[in-house]
C-alpha cells in the first residue's frame, strides 16, 4: 500500500481511478489540477503521484519535473492519451497510455 496523489482534469476519470486504487489498498488523494496537486504535496507526504499530461495551466510534465526537484523520492507516473513528447520521455518516470487496464496502474506504482 502507498499514499498516492492522483491528478487529472477529467473529474469522472479521476473518481474512477481513485476508486480503483482504493480497492487495491492504496490511500488516495485526488485533484483536478497541477496547482491543486502542488498544494496537496506541500500539505502532506505522498509515496507516488499519477498525473495526466494535458491539463489547463501547468501540464503534467511540468508537474512531475517539479516533483523530481522538490520531492525526489516521490514515485512518478504520467498518464497520456498520446505518445509522450521527446522532453517527456527524457524524464525518469513511468508512462501509462490511456485507456489502460487497472492492473497496469498497479504495475506502474510497484515498478518504480
Amino acid at each position: 500500500m502507498c499514499r498516492v496523489l492522483l491528478v487529472d482534469d477529467d473529474e469522472p476519470l479521476v473518481r474512477a481511478l481513485a476508486r480503483t486504487l482504493r480497492l487495491a489498498g492504496h490511500e488516495v488523494e485526488a485533484c483536478t489540477s497541477a496547482e491543486a496537486a502542488l498544494q496537496q504535496l506541500s500539505a502532506a507526504p505522498f509515496d507516488a503521484i499519477i498525473s495526466d499530461v494535458e491539463m489547463p495551466g501547468m501540464d503534467g510534465v511540468a508537474l512531475l519535473r517539479h516533483c523530481r526537484q522538490q520531492h525526489p523520492r516521490l514515485r512518478r507516473v504520467l498518464m497520456s492519451a498520446r505518445a509522450a513528447s521527446a522532453a517527456a520521455e527524457a524524464e525518469p518516470y513511468r508512462e501509462l497510455r490511456k485507456p489502460f487496464p487497472a492492473e497496469l496502474m498497479e504495475e506502474a506504482l510497484s515498478g518504480l
